[in-house]
């Protein structure tokens, strides 16, 4: 009898302190842009709630999910909102990716292992490639056949690669994008220190590359030993002058100023990349502020004379009865600088009329 007691004893004691949650928790971190979306699921009826505590705050769950961004059909709200947004850790930057003029080809530039690499050429979704054939700087061939937005990546499910991939696009107005998946041992999150614990916390880890620039040279210097390396374009920045302009930066107070330009209508705005700019300098055009979309701007060659950057620049503009999207656009496109003697000018003609470009 008093085996039987002690057994029974134990049982309760187990029971009071090994309960399942009753919930579960799904983190879609972005590096690249600093989000972290913690998505909840669980079974509460109408009216029900369930508290939680991260630290210091308080967490209410209910099923009743309101209506926003990543907003997932069957998931709870966590304080009335669709997903819990917290920062990421700092990740350094594991991949870039630049398409390459009057060509199929991407170039793309790992570091480190990748799970795979997405590209978003702004309505359209591809594969660019998995595994060992992303390993270093490689070119890849852009599929044929594009992919269904984000479904299938990571341990996201279709409704949460549905909801992340209109996210994205009108988060940054379909500007041209890339994404890498990181295998959950290479990047910096852990599962959030939640209170109680889910039963089950997924991670599905994503470097976001926001604007994609143009690989000049294919990643290979010219036989001057002049070499620009693509740093960031796109078509939102905050310059706001109709006419083009020419920005050459040698030092980290300048280039601050046109990063801010290039990338002021990002939310939240990101940290100016760190430029060794004892060896290298920074080129940027910005092709004018625009009523339309279906502008855009690119260098097509670059030759060294001197101290002085030639550069013949590509000014793109839509054909007479082009449907374009009706908003303001601010076309850009930046690059770095490296090898030769030091940049002192830039001369930037028009490809099309030879007219210089100031």
């Amino acid at each position: 009898m008093k085996r039987f007691l002690l057994f029974l004893t134990a049982l309760v004691f187990s029971a009071c302190n090994f309960q399942p949650s009753d919930y579960t928790a799904h983190d879609i971190v972005l590096y690249g842009i600093k989000e972290r979306h913690t998505i909840f699921y669980g079974k509460l009826q109408p009216g029900q709630t369930k508290n939680l505590t991260l630290g210091p705050l308080q967490l209410t769950l209910s099923p009743e999910q309101p209506v926003g961004d990543l907003a997932i059909p069957g998931a709870l709200s966590v304080n009335g909102r669709p997903t819990l947004l917290t920062n990421t850790a700092s990740q350094r930057e594991v991949f870039g990716l630049a398409t390459i003029p009057l060509s199929p080809d991407l170039s793309v530039l790992t570091r480190g292992a990748l799970e795979s690499v997405y590209y978003f050429d702004g309505s359209r979704w591809y594969d660019v490639g998995s595994g060992a054939k992303l390993e270093g700087n490689v070119k890849v061939k852009l599929p044929k056949r594009e992919r269904l937005g984000l479904r299938g990546v990571g341990l996201l499910n279709d409704a949460e690669a549905d909801a992340l991939t209109a996210y994205l696009r009108t988060k940054y107005r379909n500007e041209p994008m890339a994404l890498a998946l990181i295998a959950n041992a290479n990047h910096a999150d852990t599962p959030l220190g939640l209170n109680p614990r889910p039963d089950r916390n997924n991670i599905t880890a994503l470097y976001v590359q926001v604007g994609v620039p143009v690989d000049l040279l294919g990643g290979f210097a010219n036989n001057e030993g002049l070499k620009l390396t693509p740093l960031l374009s796109g078509s939102q920045s905050r310059y706001e002058a109709s006419a083009p302009s020419v920005r050459l930066d040698r030092d980290a107070a300048s280039f601050a100023q046109t990063y801010a330009l290039m990338t002021g209508n990002q939310v939240p705005q990101p940290t100016p990349p760190t430029i060794d700019f004892a060896r290298a300098s920074v080129v940027t055009v910005f092709q004018g502020q625009k009523a339309t979309g279906g502008f855009g701007v690119a260098i097509s060659s670059a030759t060294l004379e001197g101290t002085t950057l030639n550069l013949r620049v590509t000014l793109r503009e839509p054909a007479p009865g082009t449907i374009t999207s009706q908003a303001l656009t601010s076309p850009f496109v930046s690059v770095v600088v490296t090898g030769g003697t030091r940049i002192e000018r830039v001369n930037a003609v028009n490809a099309a009329t030879g007219a210089p470009l100031r």
